[in-house]
């Protein structure tokens, strides 16, 4: 269980990574 919420805490700052860069992507059009 702990290793899931270590897995989880990962996905999630790569979903603020991916957020941020496809808000760079919708600037830059």
């Amino acid at each position: 269980p702990i290793k899931d919420m270590g897995n989880l805490q990962d996905n999630g700052v790569q979903l603020q990574v991916i957020l941020r860069v496809l808000q760079a992507e919708s600037k830059r059009r």
